[in-house]
């Protein structure tokens, strides 16, 4: 099945088909075997009527799962039994919603999920995985707000702290600065003390 696979882009539509009525073939031969087709298109449903052909009394099950709108007509094959799925009911949609991880999403997101979905499991599984990536993104947003938010107090505090040290800094130059005043001061009252000798 998985050579099968990977090689499905070089057969014909033809060749597939055959090929797996051949992989259906070899598990009729077991005692027992399973397959599982869902009906999306002509070819699909051409397999499934010729695997119903050809395994009649084998010990295999044939699940095969199609859209309300598109459901085959194999009503001829005496070993065919539709079952009908009905929609979830609340329970049902919280049970996949739990086994997706959203069990700790808001009630509200919940609620929501059970009402956009009308209890098909497709759609459940994908609004759940929705909501839940949403609720991560928004998660890292505020990761990264705090880290932002850390990071601006730090820078302030910085700033803060290289405040205070100019500030110091300009203190210092002051008293420097008055100390040099008082200096030239006092050099320049000699100074004129000495002119004053000196002309007298």
């Amino acid at each position: 099945l998985l050579e099968l696979a990977q090689r499905s882009h070089e057969l014909t539509e033809a060749e597939i088909l055959d090929r797996t009525l051949l992989l259906a073939r070899d598990l009729t031969r077991s005692t027992q075997g399973y397959v599982f087709l869902s009906v999306g298109d002509a070819t699909t449903l051409e397999l499934m009527e010729r695997c119903l052909d050809r395994i009649g009394d084998a010990g295999v099950l044939l699940l095969m799962t199609s859209r309300p709108d598109r459901q085959p007509e194999l009503a001829g094959h005496p070993h065919v039994t539709r079952l009908t799925l009905n929609r979830l009911g609340r329970a049902g949609v919280e049970a996949i919603v739990a086994r997706l991880g959203g069990d700790h999403l808001p009630s509200e997101t919940i609620d929501t999920i059970i009402a956009r979905t009308d209890g098909v499991p497709l759609f459940v599984e994908e609004l759940t995985k929705a909501a839940l990536d949403a609720l991560e993104a928004a998660a890292e947003r505020r990761r990264d707000a705090d880290r932002d938010e850390n990071e601006l107090a730090s820078r302030i505090q910085a700033l803060g702290a290289d405040r205070s040290r100019l500030a110091d800094e300009l203190d210092g130059s002051l008293v420097k600065t008055r100390r040099l005043e008082r200096t030239n001061r006092e050099i320049a009252e000699k100074l004129d003390i000495a002119i004053g000798t000196i002309r007298a």
